[in-house]
């Protein structure tokens, strides 16, 4: 797979969290990948590209990213 061949490997996005968690309403960021592209360094540059986007353009304050249990 080459980075330019537009193979659909998951999301990664933003996501407002309405439900009992820890510091709720917050937004979220979160991602879901196909194992087989996982520790290939997608999921750091997509989140990196979503925290660029919720900072500058949304002007967000602050994210939360929690693990999933």
């Amino acid at each position: 797979m080459q980075k330019n061949d537009r193979a659909f490997i998951g999301f990664v996005g933003l996501h407002i969290a309405n439900t009992n968690l820890p510091g709720s309403p917050c937004v979220e960021i979160g991602w879901r990948l196909h194992r087989y592209r996982w520790a290939k360094g997608f999921a750091t540059e997509a989140a990196e590209k979503a925290l660029e986007y919720a900072f500058v353009q949304l002007q967000l304050t602050q994210l939360m990213s929690l693990p999933l249990s």
